[in-house]
């Protein structure tokens, strides 16, 4: 807190009467404000999907094409390679191909295939190997 020296009032004689601001309190309401309009600026989020086997390999690879610097973060918008992330995500998608066999209809099978396909061909390029 500070204190502020003001004018004398009226009938207080000569010496000047202090105000205290609570500047860290000012601080705080500024924050709340500041929340609240970002909160307010975002459109609520609709229903999510039924969770199935494609959406799940669907969400794995585009963690690794985020870790390839393929996409645009979606806070930062930075495009940011970590090539160990991609390698441990496609090696994932490789574990769940391997221990999903014979479990998988025909379009869960294609789409794991041709990703894991895209995928390494991404990593082959921005490894430089």
């Amino acid at each position: 807190m500070t204190e502020r020296p003001t004018e004398p009032a009226p009938d207080a004689g000569d010496a000047p009467i202090k105000k205290k601001v609570d500047s860290e309190w000012k601080k705080k309401v500024r924050e709340e404000k500041a929340t609240e309009e970002e909160a307010a600026e975002k459109p609520p989020r609709g229903p999510l999907p039924e969770p199935t086997f494609l959406f799940f390999l669907s969400g794995l690879a585009t963690q690794a094409l985020l870790a390839l610097g393929e996409l645009e973060h979606p806070e930062t918008g930075a495009r940011e390679a970590d090539l160990e992330e991609a390698r441990y995500l496609i090696d994932t998608l490789e574990m769940l191909e391997k221990k999903t066999e014979g479990n998988r209809n025909d379009e869960e099978s294609r789409y794991l295939s041709e990703v894991l396909h895209e995928l390494r061909m991404r990593f082959v390029q921005a490894s430089g190997t």
